[in-house]
């Protein structure tokens, strides 16, 4: 795990193990593991009310763990297993107006503004908030850039490269430039600090969104639902979704996906185009055609 996935995925991975692999299968040999061990794993799993994402997540890392056995020579090859089948994620986003009384009930904070509009102006993730510093902003051609991610484990913090894995740049609004340029300091090179320059933390970030989310009057929300925003009202307003997987960082088309179905035009969009490509072929093959007919007229002339 330490050589091939970033300090997140290790602790999820090392969870997986600690929590659910070694109470499972600690007795046996990594050979005595097959599908029918998996399929008892995978019941005991589903009595405990746990999800199929979780529950493939779990065999997934044993699958891993087995296949890395295997290429060691420890074991023969294992046999897959098919995963179960996932049903569609529902997400949570904040509607136009919510959003609005969100960002009105943060003014009296300007940090804690500039906060929730990094997340709901431009995507970010929490951890990508969090390691935002002054030299990833370009505050005059209104753009950022994603280049790295915070993420806590207990008081230790790590940086590691965004989920994705590559930097991407995102353009900011207007009122999310002048939002940071409200809240300039020189009190380090991150952008979001607490009182003495201390960076900030996971909890206080949740402390500042849930007390925002209460003076606005709405439910309490994470900061990723703020993500969700982003994505919806860019969806909502008829973004195509090759922007809105580029600004969202997805690596594949299909993440984005799940947001389309909010665009009310997507669907017209996509006939109307049809409509006029064909309109426009069809009026090149009758003008082609009339010109070669006046062609034959004037040669039989």
């Amino acid at each position: 795990m330490a050589a091939n996935n970033k300090h997140s995925e290790r602790d999820a991975k090392k969870s997986i193990i600690d929590r659910h692999l070694v109470p499972a299968f600690g007795p046996l040999r990594l050979d005595q593991i097959g599908p029918r061990e998996i399929e008892t794993l995978r019941a005991a799993m589903r009595e405990a009310k746990f999800g199929a994402k979780r529950i493939n997540n779990v065999v997934g890392c044993l699958m891993k763990l087995l296949e890395y056995a295997h290429e060691v020579g420890l074991i023969a090859k294992p046999r897959r297993v098919k995963p179960l089948r996932v049903p569609p994620q529902k997400y949570d986003f904040l509607d136009v107006p919510e959003y609005a009384r969100l960002l009105r009930a943060a003014e009296h904070d300007p940090q804690t503004y500039a906060m929730i509009l990094v997340a709901g102006d431009a995507g970010l993730r929490l951890g990508e908030v969090m390691a935002l510093g002054w030299t990833d902003v370009d505050l005059t051609a209104k753009r950022l850039t994603v280049s790295r991610s915070a993420w806590n484990r207990g008081k230790v913090e790590h940086l590691d490269a965004p989920k994705s894995g590559r930097d991407r740049r995102i353009d900011m609004s207007n009122r999310l430039v002048e939002a940071l340029k409200a809240i300039r300091h020189l009190r380090g090179d991150r952008i979001f600090v607490r009182p003495g320059g201390k960076y900030m933390t996971p909890k206080t970030m949740e402390s500042a969104l849930h007390y925002t989310c209460r003076k606005a009057g709405i439910r309490l929300i994470s900061w990723h639902k703020l993500r969700h925003t982003f994505a919806s009202h860019l969806a909502m307003d008829n973004a195509d979704i090759k922007t809105i997987q580029e600004y969202m960082g997805h690596s594949t088309v299909a993440m984005t996906l799940k947001y389309m179905h909010l665009a009310p035009g997507h669907k017209r969009e996509a006939i109307d185009r049809l409509e006029r490509t064909r309109t426009a072929q069809h009026g090149q093959l009758l003008g082609s055609a009339t010109n070669d007919n006046s062609d034959s007229t004037k040669k039989t002339g």
